[in-house]
């Protein structure tokens, strides 16, 4: 499973991150951040592409930051 997260009333709150879940030994998890850390900023949106036809899933997720500043620039 795949988590895409850090989306708060203020994104400015809170670093978000994607993380892997294996559920193959439920109700043991384990959880692997793979994203890099980006300040403040958040993720709506992950999903599993074979991005290079090799066969293989990827992850790609949708990161975007948006300060509580009204003058401040979206970033996505």
């Amino acid at each position: 499973m795949v988590i895409a997260d850090g989306f708060f009333v203020s994104s400015s709150k809170a670093t978000g991150s994607v993380k892997l879940v294996d559920l193959t030994n439920y109700p043991k998890v384990d959880v692997v951040k793979i994203s890099t850390d980006k300040k403040a900023n958040f993720y709506h949106h992950a999903e599993w592409v074979d991005m290079d036809r090799d066969g293989n899933l990827d992850v790609v997720a949708a990161r975007a930051y948006k300060s509580i500043n009204p003058f401040s620039k979206a970033e996505g």
